[in-house]
């Protein structure tokens, strides 16, 4: 089914949600979507995280390009890359997601080819999910 990209993102993001309550993290969503910042999460150790989550679907044609405008890199926010219809997650350090990115004109764009997704291996799954609780990237 190929369903309106704004209700995929939005369903995305729940579910990201979802996991995060999960694992019995604390989550704030703002009211409006500023700045790109989906969540905010309080760790274990009372930092504040922002998140920005992207979904896409894998099976899609562009469902391994995950873009992000105006994107600036700095401690305590992460990327959530989501694939919808394969379950799977990468909870990336911002500086990271810029080191593998490209810019594509106001765009930092991460083409999530088999390559990136080995050299990205340590943010997949319950791996990314953890550094929320216990890891600040200061």
């Amino acid at each position: 089914m190929n369903a309106n990209p704004t209700v995929t993102g939005k369903r995305g993001e729940y579910m990201v949600i979802g996991k995060f309550l999960e694992r019995g993290l604390t989550v704030y969503t703002p009211v409006a979507d500023v700045e790109g910042i989906d969540c905010i999460i309080r760790n274990d150790k009372g930092r504040l995280i922002e998140v920005q989550i992207k979904t896409r679907n894998k099976k899609d044609e562009e469902g391994r390009f995950f873009r992000i405008k105006n994107f600036k890199p700095r401690p305590d926010f992460f990327i959530c890359c989501y694939l919808i219809d394969t379950d799977e997650i990468w909870v990336i350090p911002s500086p990271a997601f810029y080191k593998c990115s490209y810019l594509n004109e106001d765009k930092r764009v991460l083409a999530m080819t088999i390559s990136k997704q080995k050299e990205l291996s340590k943010y997949k799954d319950n791996l990314g999910l953890e550094l929320l609780s216990y890891r600040s990237m200061k």
